[in-house]
Parts: structure tokens; sequence; C-alpha cells
């Protein structure tokens, strides 16, 4: 029987349009206020995998639970005998967030598992009106500095999406072109509801991205998903997400 992902560090913003160009700021403020470094300042050993997600561990490795405007409900769930979480639509928009600290060179490999049901088939991420996603992987480069006053960071947001868009469209966030890039990695129907692991090089999309290598570590890892523009229901699901350290690119 599932059982709900606890909710707390709810945070909200008081306008849809300043809710939805604040976002990474939003998240920099809960990972900075609700969460802990992986292994700060230790050099990973080569050929280590890293474990960001494993959903049996979700408390003790202090995932939380971020709901920007509305809802999107985040369960636990069995599927094929192996925890899961579940997003579903529910006119909102929220979010997973985790605090972590490793080099996107050192560590270059991001791998993850997800699958989704149903997306928002008008959703398209070029405009401000649609930006909905089924189910995103946010990865945040660099310090927010201070919690008071924090400042916005490259983010890289792997994306599955409607057909509106191509696998490996880059797209800039229509609220924040400047530091927020999306990255098609599936889109429309194909692969609907199965299993697929991604593999992505960080180093790479973040220099293809914004035109150069990475030069900050990676300081956070969100799951996302949203219907808050379209309206239209989705339902998503994630399993383990890790990084490979050691391992060429």
């Amino acid at each position: 029987m599932p059982n709900s992902v606890y909710s707390n560090a709810k945070l909200r913003v008081r306008t849809k349009n300043a809710r939805l160009a604040r976002l990474t700021v939003i998240l920099l403020l809960a990972l900075q206020a609700c969460a802990i470094p992986l292994e700060p300042k230790t050099k990973l050993d080569t050929n280590q995998t890293i474990p960001i997600l494993d959903v049996s561990r979700l408390l003790t490795d202090r995932w939380r639970s971020l709901e920007i405007k509305g809802e999107t409900n985040f369960q636990i769930v069995s599927m094929d005998g192996e925890l899961a979480i579940r997003a579903q639509g529910a006119g909102g928009a929220a979010g997973l967030i985790r605090r972590i600290s490793f080099s996107p060179n050192e560590c270059p490999l991001l791998s993850w598992t997800w699958t989704t049901s149903r997306i928002q088939p008008s959703a398209d991420l070029s405009k401000k009106a649609t930006d909905d996603v089924a189910a995103a992987i946010f990865v945040l480069f660099g310090d927010p500095g201070f919690l008071t006053d924090p400042d916005p960071v490259p983010t890289l947001r792997y994306v599955w999406t409607s057909n509106a868009h191509k696998v490996g469209d880059l797209i800039p966030n229509p609220y924040m072109p400047a530091t927020v890039r999306n990255i098609v990695v599936r889109a429309g129907s194909e692969k609907l509801s199965q299993w697929t692991v991604e593999r992505r090089s960080l180093a790479d999309d973040f220099q293809r991205a914004f035109g150069k290598p990475p030069e900050e570590n990676v300081s956070a890892i969100a799951l996302f998903a949203d219907n808050d523009q379209t309206g239209e229901p989705f339902e998503s699901y994630f399993k383990a997400i890790s990084v490979d350290c050691g391992t060429s690119s």
C-alpha cells in the first residue's frame, strides 16, 4: 500500500508569473534550509558509483518536499516488486529536492530511471503559458550564496515532455533563459509506460547549454513535475538516480 511522501518546507510565491520566474531561486532556498551535502570537500574515489536517489532511503537521505504552487501528488509505491516515486498532476507545481556536492568533471555521468504513462499534450516549454513537464530532473551548479539573498545559478533541467519538441532539443526556460536550460530527453508517447534508464554527461550537457565547461560543483538535484499551466493530467514515476565518478563522459 503506497505511503505518502512527507511534506514540509512549503514555499509559495504570491503571483504565478513571479513564482515561475523565481523557480530556481526557490529551489535554492529549499536546499539551503533543509538539506546536507554528500561528503563535502572530500575527493571521491575513482570508478565509484554514488547513489543520489534510493527510494528506500528517502527520509535518511533527507529528500525534502517542495510545493511551489498547489500540489503535485508524490507517493512512494511498489511497482514490479520495487519501490518507486509516483508523481500525479493536481493542478500545481512541486518537487522533491536533495542537496549534494560533487564535481561534474570528476563525476561526469548522471544516470536515472523513470517512466511516464501520461503527458500533457499541449505542453510547450518555449512558452510561458504552457511551460509544464510530465517529469523533470533539475541539476543545479554552484553556490547560491546566503539564504537571505540567494543568487540564481546555472541549472540544467532534463525533461520528459510533449511532442512539441524533439529529443535533444535545448530550450532556454522562458522565465529564466539566462540560467535555466531545458534538455529534452524524452518527447511524446515513445517509451510511454516503459521503464527507461537515462545516462547523461553533465560536463558535455553543461558545455552545450552554456557554451563553457562547468566550473562549480553540483549543489542540488531535484525531481519535478507540474501542470499548473495546461491543467492537463499526467502520471510519472522515478526510481534510482546515481552519479559515476572516474568514468569517462
